[in-house]
């Protein structure tokens, strides 16, 4: 195996193709941390929601499915500040 792997980085073109794939699986790692830390800021919202009251399935739906980080972190400062969950849907717009 190890020999396997030294002709193909000697290999010019196996090894682009061999950089671009650890480029790609890079790119998928960094995403797939960034949307599980967005899952756990989603599930921090809604926890932080239920404990000010029953938080409606369209709230549930919505910041489950944000993927935007900016927006999750928004989402999670009027969670955590927010007096029920009216003044959250009306903070945020959901």
């Amino acid at each position: 195996l190890q020999e396997s792997v030294r002709k193909i980085k000697f290999n010019r073109e196996m090894g682009e193709r061999y950089m671009l794939l650890q480029e790609l699986l890079r790119e998928e790692r960094n995403l797939g941390i960034a949307e599980g830390r967005n899952l756990g800021i989603a599930e921090a919202v809604i926890n932080l929601l239920s404990f000010i009251g029953e938080v409606p399935d369209d709230i549930i739906d919505r910041v489950m499915a944000e993927d935007d980080a900016d927006k999750m972190s928004e989402y999670l400062r009027v969670a955590a500040r927010a007096d029920s969950v009216c003044a959250f849907r009306r903070e945020t717009g959901l």
